[in-house]
């Protein structure tokens, strides 16, 4: 049985929410963890960073094993690895090799934005690059101007252009990851 994206979601914004060091009293961002879908910036193949007992990584795919790969991406304590060797080691299956690139985990995100501590949610954040940390920063859209008007339907923004009060522009582009 299919496990449903929104009780992940709001499973582990619980579980930082209850951490000492999770959304620290900021509602805004809490709002934009719920409301925007990490599991469209995650790539359909990640590598699990505790390796088995033969040093091997394992290699979770969304395809084969969707309710392992969505439980894995809202593990808000865990980093998932998205490169071994600079890419020389293929996402085809389970694999050893130095770490290259990974997905941040969920409570790091949260905590890096909460230290940044952004003059509103939409007008933080300048980025090219589909990470996961992009669409908080990006939620919600500049011409809403708050969490509250976003609807639950609304998809993450591709690009928010926004003006800061002291006239400079911004913008965040955000696109979800393509799959492997």
């Amino acid at each position: 049985m299919p496990i449903d994206p929104d009780t992940l979601r709001r499973r582990c914004a619980e579980e930082m929410g209850a951490a000492a060091r999770g959304f620290g009293g900021a509602s805004w961002l809490r709002d934009a963890f719920l409301a925007v879908p990490r599991e469209h910036f995650t790539p359909s193949r990640v590598w699990w960073p505790s390796p088995r007992e033969d040093c091997l990584y394992n290699l979770i795919d969304r395809d084969e094993c969707p309710n392992a790969w969505l439980k894995a991406v809202y593990s808000p304590g865990v980093a998932l690895i998205t490169q071994i060797d600079d890419g020389l080691v293929p996402p085809d299956g389970p694999a050893k090799g130095a770490f290259s690139s990974s997905l941040s985990s969920s409570g790091v995100i949260i905590e890096l934005i909460h230290h940044l501590a952004p003059p509103t949610p939409a007008n933080a954040f300048s980025s090219s690059a589909p990470a996961p940390d992009t669409p908080p920063l990006c939620w919600p859209p500049a011409q809403d101007h708050g969490p509250s008007s976003a609807s639950k339907s609304t998809p993450p923004p591709q690009t928010v252009r926004a003006r800061t009060s002291k006239g400079w522009a911004w913008t965040c582009t955000s696109s979800p990851a393509t799959a492997n």
